[in-house]
């Protein structure tokens, strides 16, 4: 693949061979299957060895495991999104063995329909360790790094950074055996003649085949919001799931999927966008979400009043994907 470059760890001397423009196509494309993201973060793990050319350590309190990392790899420098360093696997011979352990792994629960007792004894990394949530950033924020790389543009990076973790999603979902699909629904409101429009960004059902239309929710499938953060759509997915209820007139099941919530704050600096208040207030006072998971979890994950209400993918997977499936 084009130039000799190295790889490994940030400055490691393992050499391999690549291409900052093949890869910039992988990070930007509509991808086919998990493989395909597994390939598209490798090559920015291989770019990133070559290219990093300083890196900050967040000062913010409660974020020393971030860091801030400056990127020169199309001969333009650029500082990328943050680095929580306790999840992301920056050698490339690493994160190729866990990856590849993941997806036997998701193989076999899907064979099985869950975690059995010998999946647990042949994959302690993953169920009893971290390993789920570290390669699925890798992967996740590996690609959104790619982007604020090598993208021609800031906004383009934003815009493909939110589809390509959708596409994540998906091919954890297909690399799972559960059934999903895309939906728009158009739900009639009353006697006005007009309708309610949602679009959702995945559904999970136990079927082969998806049985919700354009006006009908399947009572036995589940509605998905993914989005890389909660900022700004927190609001939206509540209210989704509340005004779906009442228009459908039934109990209507909703996850949340995210990445992260955290975003960059001047040179070394993080902020937090997840407004733990308003998310306290809608699930006890509008309506409870069925489960809202992290990659890379909040703080508030573990005080008291959310740690029941806040999960990572690693519960999602072992455990509470399976009641909706």
């Amino acid at each position: 693949m084009g130039q000799t470059r190295s790889s490994g760890s940030f400055g490691d001397d393992t050499v391999y061979e690549y291409d900052e423009t093949e890869v910039r196509t992988l990070v930007e494309s509509d991808f086919l299957g998990f493989a395909d993201m597994r390939a598209a973060a490798e090559g920015v793990l291989r770019v990133l060895s070559d290219s990093v050319v300083g890196t900050t350590p967040v000062t913010t309190r409660g974020y020393d495991e971030y860091t801030i990392v400056d990127v020169d790899a199309i001969g333009d420098e650029r500082k990328v999104r943050p680095v929580n360093t306790d999840l992301f696997i920056q050698e490339v011979d690493e994160f190729q063995t866990a990856s590849s352990r993941l997806s036997s792994f998701l193989g076999e629960i899907s064979a099985a329909r869950g975690v059995t007792e010998a999946i647990r004894d042949s994959y302690p990394e993953f169920v009893d360790q971290n390993r789920i949530n570290e390669v699925l950033y890798t992967i996740s924020q590996g690609v959104g790094i790619g982007l604020d790389a090598l993208s021609s543009s800031k906004n383009k990076a934003r815009k493909h950074a939110g589809l390509r973790f959708e596409s994540v999603i998906e091919g954890l979902v297909d690399e799972m055996g559960i059934a999903n699909d895309n939906h728009f629904f158009k739900i009639p409101i009353g006697e006005s003649g007009d309708e309610y429009s949602c679009e959702v960004d995945m559904i999970l059902g136990p079927h082969d085949n998806m049985r919700s239309t354009k006006t009908a929710l399947d009572p036995e499938e589940t509605l998905v919001s993914i989005k890389t953060t909660s900022k700004d759509r927190m609001t939206k997915i509540f209210t989704d799931k509340m005004l779906m209820s009442q228009f459908l007139e039934q109990d209507v099941d909703l996850l949340a999927f995210f990445l992260h919530d955290v975003q960059r704050k001047g040179e070394d600096g993080i902020n937090s966008t997840f407004v733990s208040n308003n998310y306290y207030i809608y699930y006890e006072y509008l309506t409870p979400m069925e489960g809202t998971y992290f990659i890379d979890p909040p703080s508030k994950i573990t005080e008291d009043g959310y740690e029941n209400k806040l999960s990572t993918f690693k519960d999602l997977i072992l455990e509470d994907i399976w009641t909706y499936c």
